[in-house]
């Protein structure tokens, strides 16, 4: 949808916005989210379902470059994502406060990975991913494009970090030995060779193991509120120090006093958030990662102030109650 007008009822227009659908007003002050902005903002969109919606923060002038181009619509049904589609259409985008999910692209041809890890690429056959990777290993990338262009590069990711790329669809090579003991997740990235680069990707948990070093999480509970704390227990080998994390955001330090890790970690539930969080521990020797535990996941929900108690809707009317 694109309108330029600066006050709309959106509810009370009978319309209704399909899963992905990108919404963009072409009036001066759809951005702005203060009450005497004057204008309906952006969000009046999001909230009827849209998947993305713009506006501008600042009088924008009638200035077609602060503006996305119809254009807009083409590139997202080529199957660019969201933001991809924003910025190649607008010239100037200085003034334009775009809203929404970056990565949505319901148009996108999306190749399938599928992956085998070998320590012989010539025998190809697959190790058990059930038993801890050792060494060297080949990381074997098998794509399928879902569109006409071929894939035209592999990618491998360790923990976030890109280690290799493949051209020509060969071995991934991964040296684990420079890897810290325990927990990481791999994952190839295929690439498609048209202009939108579009990729799929495989994602797995491994466990590692070269240098006899463990660390392990336990306890807790599958779902709390925030109301409540979560105690976990953490174990392995001796270490410095271990440190638990949720994305990237350190929770806790401890420095074991013992001659192995042993020790119970006790969280607010509230400084997680509410959703679903990943816990993660690493130990270190002399500034050194030299293990990661599996992670656990635990679900955090909100801890209502007060009970809802149900109402009953009243009988409408001239006609029987609903």
């Amino acid at each position: 949808l694109t309108t330029g007008t600066a006050d709309f009822d959106w509810a009370s227009s009978g319309s209704r916005l399909l899963p992905g659908a990108i919404c963009d007003n072409l009036t001066s002050f759809g951005g702005v989210f203060t009450p005497e902005a004057g204008q309906t903002p952006l969000a009046a969109f999001i909230r009827a379902g849209a998947a993305g919606a713009s506006g501008t923060v600042i009088e924008p002038y009638a200035l077609a470059e602060k503006f996305p181009a119809p254009a807009l619509h083409v590139h997202y049904a080529r199957g660019a994502c969201l933001a991809e589609a924003f910025y190649r259409s607008v010239r100037s985008p200085y003034q334009l406060l775009v809203v929404g999910d970056p990565l949505c692209q319901p148009w996108a041809r999306i190749p399938a990975v599928d992956v085998a890890i070998t320590a012989d690429p010539q025998s190809r056959k697959p190790l058990d991913t059930a038993t801890p990777l050792a060494g060297t290993v080949a990381i074997l990338p098998r794509g399928a494009p879902a569109g006409p262009a071929p894939i035209g590069r592999y990618e491998l990711f360790v923990d976030g970090l890109r280690l290799a790329t493949s051209r020509d669809g060969g071995p991934l090579p991964l040296d684990t030995r420079r890897l810290s003991d325990g927990y990481h997740e791999l994952r190839v990235v295929a690439i498609e060779s048209s202009p939108l680069e579009t990729q799929g990707r495989w994602i797995r948990g491994v466990m590692v193991a070269n240098h006899g070093h463990q660390l392990s999480l336990s306890g807790g509970a599958d779902e709390v509120t925030t109301a409540e704390t979560l105690t976990i227990h953490i174990a392995g080998t001796p270490a410095d120090a271990v440190t638990v994390f949720t994305a990237g955001r350190v929770l806790e330090r401890r420095t074991p006093s013992g001659p192995a890790v042993a020790t119970d970690i006790t969280i607010p539930a509230a400084a997680l958030g509410p959703g679903e969080v990943t816990l993660h521990a690493t130990a270190f020797l002399e500034n050194v990662a030299v293990a990661n535990a599996m992670p656990i996941t635990v679900r955090v929900t909100d801890q209502p102030s007060s009970p809802v108690t149900p109402q009953s809707r009243p009988p409408e009317s001239g006609g029987p109650s609903r």
